[in-house]
């Protein structure tokens, strides 16, 4: 006889939430725990408040709804207050829910059996896309931890590996991403922290010593520049278009994204650049944007041709003009940078025309 969900609650002690881990994460190892599924756990919160679980179904790792943890608690006696910590962002930049399937292979391997497994805020972070303790790129999982068990049996018994034994794959992963070189893996990592740390970031800055606080709104809107091709065909966003060819070349699509990024239909949002899945192609927006905002230019080796130079070179005019409008409300110590980038614009433009003329 299948037990009641109010018996279940008593079933099995708890582990205690993981550092950084998401808060569908805990409610799958709760669910999973007991014997309940996630269907059963939120007809219970629907029924003591649906806008709650309307809340939870929208986002399940941050909830915007101003009770559900008090809601959540009366139903799991999950303490409010470890709740609201683990529904609380490592900053403004986090994946839209349905982008948040990336995990280190690593990591889950450590940790063991799929019950013993938790999803980090990390993975879900829109601007980190590699594992910074085990140098290691994220890649695509179909579920972590307790969350294997909400999928069909037909897809856990083909990804049987990948649930069961995820440390297996990591030499393959490994193999290929060190190709990269080491230098260029650790200014990755390095610049990727930066990116997390500039809208004030979970506690970093002080750590980090990080003395020029006032660059969010660039870092934001370079992001978003970079993300597209401001086409309306498929083509190589600008952020590709800054990775050296040798670079893109030998890694691939896997790791710097592809050249048919999506259409442009309107001028592009955070949100857009939030809700890219690939991890390659945020990857090679953040490289591209601290090449230039941290003069990390030399430490990814960009020569003068490649990087933010070859951005400029491919910007349309319309994405020119949006980030001029943009620009308008950065520090002021931006705005002489702004001015190098349009003479280099005119620069290259002059010269392109030039050998066009040029006789065959």
């Amino acid at each position: 006889m299948k037990p009641s969900f109010e018996t279940s609650l008593s079933r099995s002690s708890l582990r205690n939430p993981d550092t950084f881990e998401t808060l569908s994460s805990y409610l799958a190892a709760w669910c999973g725990e007991r014997g309940v599924s996630r269907i059963r756990l939120m007809e219970h919160i629907g029924r003591s408040s649906p806008t709650v679980a309307v809340a939870l179904t929208m986002d399940p790792d941050f909830p915007s709804h101003p009770d559900w943890a008090k809601v959540v608690e009366k139903i799991t006696h999950i303490p409010s207050q470890d709740l609201l910590e683990l529904a609380t962002p490592l900053g403004p930049w986090h994946l839209a829910p349905p982008c948040r399937r990336h995990a280190c292979l690593a990591c889950l391997g450590e940790a063991g059996t799929p019950a013993k497994q938790a999803r980090s805020k990390l993975w879900t972070y829109a601007t980190i896309t590699t594992c910074w303790m085990h140098d290691l790129p994220l890649v695509e999982v179909p579920a972590v931890g307790w969350q294997w068990m909400e999928l069909s049996a037909v897809s856990r018994k083909s990804h049987g590996e990948l649930m069961l034994r995820p440390e297996r794959l990591v030499p393959q992963v490994t193999q290929v991403w060190h190709r990269l070189g080491e230098e260029f893996r650790n200014s990755l990592a390095l610049a990727e922290m930066h990116a997390w740390v500039a809208p004030g970031a979970a506690r970093l800055r002080e750590f980090l010593h990080y003395e020029e606080l006032d660059e969010q709104f660039v870092w934001e809107d370079l992001l978003v520049l970079l993300c597209s091709s401001w086409q309306n065909y498929p083509t190589a966003s600008l952020g590709l278009r800054g990775i050296p060819s040798q670079i893109g070349f030998n890694m691939g699509r896997q790791y710097f994204g592809s050249t048919d990024s999506r259409v442009l239909l309107n001028p592009p949002t955070l949100d857009f650049f939030k809700s890219i899945t690939s991890t390659a192609e945020r990857r090679a927006c953040v490289a591209v944007a601290t090449s230039e905002i941290r003069n990390f230019k030399r430490r990814f080796r960009f020569d003068d041709y490649y990087g933010w130079s070859n951005v400029l070179r491919y910007m349309p005019d319309h994405a020119w003009g949006w980030l001029v409008e943009c620009s308008k409300i950065w520090p002021a110590r931006w705005q002489g940078k702004l001015d190098e980038w349009d003479d280099f614009r005119k620069k290259s433009s002059r010269l392109h025309a030039s050998s066009k003329n040029l006789p065959d």
